[in-house]
């Protein structure tokens, strides 16, 4: 698919799943003129840029708090268009628009977002450029069709030239005999109109008064409505590129966002917009500013692991308020001790999890970088002849769904490592024996000895990964589904 030269590991993919599409017109008689219906009932769009481990750019959230409904569309949009009134209106139509979107769910990659960037910014340049050469040669056309008449006023075939003075008393003449023409056919015309009554002036004076609507002019939507609309935005920086620039370059490369939540509020116009570009103007300086006034701690909640502290707080929050409004409520302050106990419990656990998650995952980089620095040279190429052609899914793909699982894939982990440990050591050992016997086994062994200390470390950390994983998706199953969807388990 694409055609010629089209880069299959470096495209988005949308996938609208059962929409549904429905116009109608009504006859002229009728009040309205057409009524236009657009439900989606899931909207996806898949990341297929190779270098990029998200699976899903964007799809619809949902968690235990807000579930998905089957019988809900996703996206819905209607418009109902009136026909107006040409003797008080200035405008032939007016539409009425309603807008109503599920929560979405964003997952960001660095890679994504620059070829996003590069691809709207070549698609906007050839848009561009068309219309610049058309004008040209427009211009030009136009000039030499200008030379070109002024030519053939100038000279006509078959005529004699004159002097100028005979061409100035001719074309005297001619205009005397014009102007005899128009004061005559203005007297008859005059004369004609006399004989009109005063009723069918005063007729033609108040049609002249009365506005005529303007065919041209973009729709008028005379009143629009959308639905609050909540945005979860996931974001993973990779590397710092100084293209950017010096500053967006650091802030792309080391920004990690996790859950910054964003809501759009509902809007709701009815004086009027004019054009369809107006309204998505005036609906995004709303959004924008209403985000800049009241919702930037959540954008910045969700960066590094202010994430989990904003969690361990919350837990703290619901301790307290829980059961003074369970109080307020209906007096029942046991019932409000028990539920915030309960979600304090929750998220504290949860919080301390992904932060020892977390901690243990960059300890095991940091295992890893040591391992491939003092592995010798003849190894690691061995290692790279046996996992070429491979595709290495994230570790989040994968996740364990509950403790035991946890814990059978971390003894599985622990035994690959060390089994690999006690081999790597005794191949270099019997290959270094058989080329330069006892000594050359001893060298052997003594060059494979750092890497054979880092690597239990390595296996070591990975195993208590997935052990911290595993408890953390057995009090909150939502986050091995959303780690599911979010990551690739094998090449697309």
């Amino acid at each position: 698919f694409g055609g010629p030269g089209r880069k299959k590991a470096l495209l988005l993919e949308l996938c609208l799943t059962k929409m549904r599409f429905k116009y109608d017109i009504f006859p002229v008689w009728s009040a309205y003129v057409s009524r236009f219906a657009l439900a989606i009932a899931d909207v996806e769009i898949l990341d297929r840029v190779f270098s990029s481990k998200i699976n899903k750019f964007m799809y619809r959230h949902n968690s235990e708090v807000m579930p998905k409904l089957t019988s809900s569309e996703m996206v819905a949009i209607k418009v109902l268009v009136n026909r107006c009134d040409k003797k008080t209106s200035l405008v032939l139509e007016e539409a009425d628009v309603a807008l109503h979107i599920q929560p979405l769910r964003f997952n960001l990659d660095q890679d994504t977002i620059m070829f996003m960037i590069d691809f709207f910014n070549a698609v906007g340049a050839s848009k561009g450029a068309p219309a610049e050469n058309q004008g040209t040669e427009h211009g030009r056309g136009g000039g030499d069709a200008a030379a070109a008449s002024a030519a053939a006023s100038n000279t006509s075939p078959g005529s004699s030239p004159l002097s100028s003075s005979a061409q100035a008393a001719l074309a005297a003449q001619l205009a005397q005999a014009q102007a005899q023409a128009n004061d005559k056919t203005r007297y008859s015309r005059d004369l004609s109109s006399g004989s009109r009554t005063s009723g069918d002036n005063e007729q033609r004076q108040q049609q002249q008064r009365q506005p005529e609507p303007d065919v041209d002019q973009p729709m008028f939507i005379k009143g629009f409505i959308s639905s609050p609309v909540l945005i979860v935005i996931d974001y993973n920086g990779k590397h710092v590129d100084m293209d950017q620039g010096a500053f967006l370059g650091v802030i792309y490369g080391l920004a990690q966002i996790r859950k910054a939540e964003i809501c759009l509020r509902s809007l709701t116009y009815r004086r009027g917009i004019s054009g369809w570009d107006r309204l998505v103007k005036k609906c995004l300086d709303d959004w924008r500013d209403d985000i800049l006034k009241t919702q930037l701690a959540g954008i910045v909640g969700g960066v590094g692991p202010l994430h989990a502290m904003r969690q361990f707080v919350q837990g703290i929050t619901d301790l307290i308020a829980m059961p003074v409004n369970q109080y307020r409520r209906d007096g029942r302050i046991l019932w409000g001790l028990q539920r915030g106990a309960s979600s304090f419990s929750l998220l504290t656990a949860v919080s301390t999890l992904e932060l020892s998650s977390r901690l243990m995952q960059t300890v095991q980089g940091l295992a890893e970088t040591m391992y491939d620095l003092v592995t010798p040279s003849d190894v690691q190429q061995l290692l790279v002849l046996q996992q070429d052609g491979r595709y290495h899914a994230h570790r989040d793909a994968m996740q364990p769904a509950d403790l035991r699982e946890a814990a059978t894939s971390a003894a599985t982990v622990l035994k690959t490592g060390f089994s690999e440990a006690a081999s790597n050591l005794m191949r270099a050992a019997s290959v270094e024996h058989r080329s330069k016997g006892v000594p050359g086994a001893v060298g052997g062994v003594l060059r494979q000895l750092p890497s054979t200390i880092v690597q239990p470390v390595v296996a070591a950390s990975e195993a208590t990964v997935h052990v911290l994983d595993g408890m953390k998706n057995q009090l909150l199953p939502d986050a091995r589904r959303e780690a599911e969807e979010k990551y690739r388990r094998e090449a697309t």
